[in-house]
């Protein structure tokens, strides 16, 4: 006797059937995610975004009123009630973002290696070695892309590119995607790929990576009889890929132009990011090594690898997605070390494409061409890792001190101080603030801790939310008015930051000490401001 479920639970086991690889993934994500909807607030660019995002909730515009050097899709993102809300939406996030590379890994690789491919980018942009367990950009970017790349492996173009059958690339070369809805997938992929952008400015080389797709097709396929009709497809769904890059920037643009913020758009949501990348110091003073890491160096690299990528495409077309793949890796990796600066959440943009790379690596019908090629690109991810010394975060450490406090060995207050040394100081600070202000009221912290304007959900009195931005751009002065006008009811000053000119003689005019703690003072405003006299 043959037992059957009800028909409601055999839909339901056929479905998880069907999808039996992506819900083990995301069931991975979930598991190696759960410390992360414990974790105090303790990381600083994680803050700085919730920081604006609560200032953009009660008002403020982006840009002008309060001040990043990031592009504005992540702001609008942490525009959540807070941290909590944040982490979740990473989880989803990712989730998705996940789904996306594993149907995609299908396309390319037998099911167990699309599945252990997958595997490995779950663990290398989850765990915290890169900082994965933390909503960083890369991370929103690898969503927009993934879902960029997967619009796109619903094209001809893609069949075209991946396909290792050389007469079924023979059958879909004769007719070069002309139809609407061909350039309607690639218009899509190119609108998310420019949301990319707006979400993180090192992402143009991930779209430039995926519009190169076009180009390996081109490289690989044009033939003295069909160059023409090549040029011309290549001409025309090149155009339609960048409009779409380009149309969520211009959009962007005249949404801040409506607002009054367009020059400040331009300055810091930019333009800034061009002096953020030109003034770090290279851990190593050999000239050639300073001449490989310098902006110049890095695209001489990219080229060549270019060239070796088109050599490849033109020689082995059955294999063109090894190339692209190649080019791309290392396209990521010029985008991670833009700025030189050792962050380990900038090599995520790597691991996208470094996935796959793994994939064309272990795959059964790889040239042993092609798979050199892979180790070179992943090869060149570690040297980079070791040579700009790269911090990767002790995973081990970061996942036992969750099994203690899970298991009661540590309570939940020494887990969430262990973090971080200013987490037990905010927890001093923050109660005194929420209790005497309202949601709307503004504060100031002088220094560089904005984990506590994240964690009391207040925005700060001034454009800033750290001290860094003011010391880089030398706006003392304009900082001090801005404190004068908003006349916030606190001001928590960082004992070890310099002074701010003209700070001192205001809290001794209208301040009083409230709290202390080791490293900051907590002023409170007791005296009414000459204005106030005045009315």
């Amino acid at each position: 006797m043959t037992f059957r479920l009800p028909a409601p639970l055999q839909k339901l086991h056929d479905w998880a059937c069907r999808y039996e690889g992506v819900l083990l993934l995301i069931t991975l994500i979930l598991l190696l995610r759960l410390p992360n909807f414990s974790e105090p607030y303790w990381y600083g660019d994680e803050a700085i975004y919730l920081t604006i995002g609560t200032a953009m909730r009660h008002g403020s515009v982006l840009y002008q009123e309060i001040i990043d050097h990031k592009t504005p899709l992540i702001y609008y993102f942490a525009m959540v009630p807070g941290q909590i809300w944040f982490r979740m939406l990473n989880f989803v996030w990712m989730s998705a973002a996940t789904t996306f590379f594993y149907w995609l890994s299908k396309k390319l690789f037998p099911v167990w290696l699309a599945f252990a491919s997958s595997v490995a980018f779950v663990l290398f942009t989850t765990l915290p070695w890169l900082e994965g367990h933390i909503p960083n950009g890369e991370l929103f970017v690898m969503g927009f892309i993934l879902a960029a790349l997967w619009i796109l492996s619903k094209t001809k173009a893609f069949a075209l590119l991946i396909s290792s059958d050389a007469r079924e690339k023979k059958n879909h070369r004769k007719t070069w995607l002309w139809t609407v809805d061909e350039r309607k997938k690639i218009f899509v992929a190119g609108v998310l790929s420019g949301l990319a952008l707006l979400t993180k400015v090192p992402a143009l080389l991930d779209a430039g990576a995926l519009g190169s797709i076009f180009f390996f097709i081109v490289v690989a396929y044009i033939t003295p009889k069909t160059w023409k009709t090549v040029t011309l497809w290549f001409i025309q769904a090149g155009s339609i890929f960048v409009g779409g890059v380009f149309l969520p920037l211009v959009l962007s643009m005249v949404y801040f132009w409506l607002r009054g913020a367009i020059a400040d758009y331009l300055q810091f949501g930019l333009l800034y990011n061009l002096h953020y990348s030109g003034n770090w110091t290279l851990p190593f003073t050999q000239e050639w090594l300073v001449a490989a890491f310098s902006l110049p160096g890095k695209a001489l690299v990219l080229g060549v690898v270019l060239l070796i990528s088109i050599a490849w495409a033109r020689w082995k077309p059955q294999q063109s997605e090894a190339a692209w793949i190649y080019f791309w890796t290392f396209a990521a990796l010029f985008a991670a070390t833009l700025s030189n600066r050792p962050y380990p959440h900038y090599l995520l943009q790597t691991i996208l494409p470094a996935a796959f790379a793994l994939g064309i690596l272990l795959r059964k019908h790889s040239h042993w061409i092609a798979r050199v090629m892979m180790v070179d690109a992943i090869g060149a991810i570690i040297v980079v890792l070791i040579l700009l010394d790269f911090g990767l975060y002790n995973t081990g450490e970061y996942y036992w001190r969750y099994i203690k406090m899970g298991s009661g060995q540590i309570s939940p207050q020494e887990y969430r101080h262990e973090f971080d040394w200013l987490v037990s100081q905010n927890e001093e600070i923050v109660p005194i603030i929420v209790e005497n202000t309202q949601p709307s009221d503004r504060i100031f912290l002088w220094g560089t801790n904005a984990m506590l304007y994240a964690q009391a959900q207040r925005a700060p009195a001034t454009r800033f939310t750290v001290a860094f931005h003011v010391h880089d751009l030398d706006v003392y002065e304009q900082t001090m008015e801005e404190v004068r006008t908003a006349e916030p009811k606190f001001i928590v000053v960082m004992k070890s930051e310099s002074e701010l000119p003209g700070l001192s003689e205001y809290l001794h005019q209208y301040y009083l000490v409230s709290a202390e703690t080791n490293d900051m003072i907590l002023y409170r405003r007791t005296t009414l401001s000459s204005l106030d006299l005045l009315q």
